[in-house]
C-alpha cells in the first residue's frame, strides 16, 4: 500500500502574528521538521502552501498549490491527494510540530487493517480534542473533499461527519506504540499563539538533551 505525506502549511497565522511553518525550533524550522518526519516514512511528500510563497523550501519536497484558494485545510488536502498516487495520506499541519513519525507510522497501520471495515480516515482523539489535521486519511476520501469545497465549505468536522471515521485515543495509541501517553499528548500540543510556541521550545530543546 502506498503511503505518502501532506505538510498544511499555507495558514495566515494570524493568532500567531508570524508564519508558524518558519518558526525555528532547534536549528531547524518547524516546516522541515515535519517534512523530515514524514520524509522518513514516504519518498512523497507534498507541501500545501495554498497562496503562501515558500522560499528556501528543500527539492526534495513538492510544493502544491490550492486549487480552491483560500479554503483553508481542506484545500491543502485536496491539493496534495490530487498530485499524490497513494492510497494512504499522512495529513499534519504546520500547528503540531511536536509530532513524530514513530507515532504516526502506528496511526497508518491501524488504519490500514481498519480498511476492510470501510473505514476511511483515522483521527486522534487526545484528551477529548479531535485532531483531523494530524491524521490519516485513504483517498476514497478525495470525491467527499471536492463536493464541499465546490459548496464553499471548509468546516473539517463537516468533511469528517461525511466520512467512515475511527478516533484513537491516547490510551489506544499507548497500547499500539508503547509511548507513554503523556508523551503522546506532548506532540499533539497546538501551537497557535506565541505562549504555545515557547512552550513547545522548551519541549522539543528537553528533547535534544536526551
Amino acid at each position: 500500500m502506498k503511503i505518502a505525506g501532506i505538510v498544511l502549511a499555507g495558514g495566515a497565522s494570524r493568532r500567531m502574528g508570524t508564519d508558524k511553518a518558519a518558526l525555528e525550533l532547534g536549528n531547524s524550522r518547524v516546516l522541515d521538521i515535519i517534512a523530515g518526519e514524514l520524509s522518513s516514512m514516504t519518498a512523497q511528500v507534498y507541501i500545501a502552501t495554498g497562496s503562501v510563497s515558500r522560499e528556501h523550501m528543500d527539492s526534495e519536497y513538492i510544493e502544491v498549490k490550492d486549487i480552491y484558494p483560500g479554503s483553508g485545510p481542506l484545500a491543502g488536502m485536496q491539493a496534495g491527494m490530487l498530485r499524490g498516487e497513494a492510497d494512504l495520506y499522512v495529513v499534519v499541519s504546520c500547528d503540531i510540530p511536536l509530532i513524530r513519525a514513530e507515532l504516526l507510522s502506528a496511526m497508518v497501520k491501524v488504519l490500514e487493517l481498519s480498511l476492510d471495515s470501510g473505514i476511511q480516515a483515522l483521527v486522534p482523539q487526545i484528551r477529548g480534542q479531535i485532531h483531523p489535521l494530524a491524521a490519516v486519511y485513504h483517498c476514497s476520501i478525495i470525491d467527499v473533499l471536492e463536493a464541499q469545497l465546490r459548496e464553499d465549505n471548509r468546516r473539517v468536522r463537516d468533511a469528517l461527519s461525511r466520512l467512515s471515521v475511527r478516533y484513537v485515543t491516547e490510551s489506544e495509541l499507548e497500547l499500539v506504540t508503547g509511548i507513554p501517553a503523556a508523551q503522546i499528548e506532548e506532540m499533539f500540543i497546538n501551537m497557535n499563539e506565541k505562549e504555545d510556541y515557547e512552550r513547545v521550545k522548551q519541549i522539543y530543546e528537553s528533547r535534544d538533551v536526551e
